[in-house]
């Protein structure tokens, strides 16, 4: 199983110049720090939390080993897809290489519940979208290598 949550990306404050070039130069010196920080796990940049890249997004997550069989993921990031949005989701399972596969289901389902067209109603209505749903069935069976997500 895999919990999602989907909203729409507050609106960006407005900065002044030399806020923005603030901004800019603490973003730079953070991303220094991590670049210098950071290892290579399953296509991941790691140093605390991990960031990848996935299609036009850059997906950042957190990991944790819960049992020798199962990993937790929570993975949180701003998308621009559907006019922007915030992206939320957790699952357990096998391997943390598995983090891809993962976020392409979610956008999968993203596309099933319909969210362009509920995301202008929701706007409407100043509301979030949310879902929580059992991923489609895997070629393999639960907890072997090669399947996504586990219950």
């Amino acid at each position: 199983m895999v919990a999602v949550r989907i909203d729409h990306q507050p609106p960006r404050p407005k900065l002044s110049a030399e806020e923005r070039k603030q901004s800019e130069q603490m973003y730079r010196e953070i991303q220094q720090s991590f670049n210098a920080e950071a290892h290579g796990i399953a296509g991941l940049k790691c140093a605390g939390w991990c960031s990848g890249p996935n299609g036009s997004d850059t997906v950042k997550l957190k990991y944790w080993q819960r049992t020798a069989s199962f990993v937790e993921i929570q993975a949180s990031y701003d998308s621009a897809r559907y006019g922007g949005l915030s992206v939320w989701w957790k699952c357990f399972t096998s391997d943390i290489s598995h983090w891809r596969d993962i976020d392409d289901e979610v956008w999968k389902l993203v596309a099933q519940w319909n969210l362009l067209d509920n995301a202008e109603s929701a706007r409407a209505g100043s509301h979030s979208l949310l879902g929580s749903s059992d991923l489609e069935p895997m070629p393999t069976a639960p907890g072997q290598p090669g399947a996504p997500c586990v219950q």
